[in-house]
Formats: C-alpha cells, structure tokens, sequence
C-alpha cells in the first residue's frame, strides 16, 4: 500500500515506502467531522472526550500529524514542544508526543516514535517525552520496549483527568 498525504494534517511515510515527507503543518479541518479530525471513531486510544474545538485548533497549531492510506487515515501523532499540562513547570529542553494511534498498521507506531525522536533531535531538544494513563499496563509495557524509561507520575487536581505515568527517552542531536 501506498501512504498518500492528507488533506488533514501532515502526513509522514511509513518506514517501508518513499523516504519521510517533510512536515508541513495544516491550517485546518473545517468540514471534516470529528472522526476525520479526532480519529476517534476508527483508531482504538483517541481522546473521545477532547471537545472538536480544541482538536480544531490543535490542528489549526499545526500539532497534529498523521499517515494516511488509500483514503483513510491509519495512524496519527500530536507533537509538541511544550506540555505544561502535565508535564508543568519543566524546562527540561523536549518535545512531547500525545494522541498516538494506529488502525491496521502493525510497526506504524513505532515508526511515529521514531519520527518524533529524529524531529525532536533535529529541533535541539534532549528528550521525547510521553505520558498514558496510569492503569494502562499495556501500554506501558509498549512504551518501555520502544526505549521509554517510566521517569514518574502525575495526578491532577482536575478528577476528570485520570493519573498518568510520564515516559521519557533520550534522543541522539544530530551532529554537524
């Protein structure tokens, strides 16, 4: 299958096709429903409860990043430089990866990581940084064979938040 780039967000190949397309941020997904936007209807982990405002304007930031099939979407990343909602008060020089899925694509989000990491080094930063929910050991198993050390955790005052376990790895700086 040929990865095809998305009208959504940003598209990235996957490892086994053409060599990574550069990122370039979306400006929008007006008239896209919520699934188109969120992924939440099609690939198992989306944010069901992330209101379609802020996943707009998550977009609109250029955030968000995803790889795309013959017509649909099958994995999706949101990158940041910055997570000062769970991750607050940390000047630690990282970038943050949330909103992870994958739907058919076994390897496919390992690859994602692997992006986020090169970008992160690229861009300066010393580490990739990720949370999931505390209660989520599969995930966390996940997370720790893809070179993520479990650094902490966090629980919010916000009980609609759940506790999460916060991940970091280290990323190679690219060297001149």
């Amino acid at each position: 299958m040929r990865l095809q780039p998305s009208r959504l967000c940003t598209c990235i190949s996957s490892p086994a096709q053409q060599p990574p397309l550069t990122p370039r941020p979306s400006t929008s997904c007006a008239g896209r429903s919520r699934s188109d936007c969120s992924i939440a209807a099609s690939i198992s982990g989306a944010p069901d409860d992330v209101p379609l405002e802020t996943i707009r304007a998550q977009v609109a930031a250029g955030e968000w990043f995803v790889v795309a099939g013959t017509g649909t979407i099958i994995g999706t990343v949101r990158y940041l430089h910055r997570d000062d909602d769970v991750w607050p008060g940390d000047e630690t020089p990282a970038a943050y990866v949330h909103g992870l899925m994958q739907r058919d694509a076994p390897g496919l989000g390992a690859h994602l990581l692997r992006w986020a990491a090169r970008r992160a080094a690229d861009e300066g930063h010393s580490r990739l940084r990720l949370d999931c929910v505390d209660t989520n050991h599969a995930l966390r198993n996940y997370y720790a064979a893809q070179g993520f050390r479990e650094v902490g955790r966090r629980a919010f005052e916000d009980r609609q938040w759940h506790p999460v376990a916060l991940f970091e790895k280290p990323v190679a700086q690219a060297t001149t």
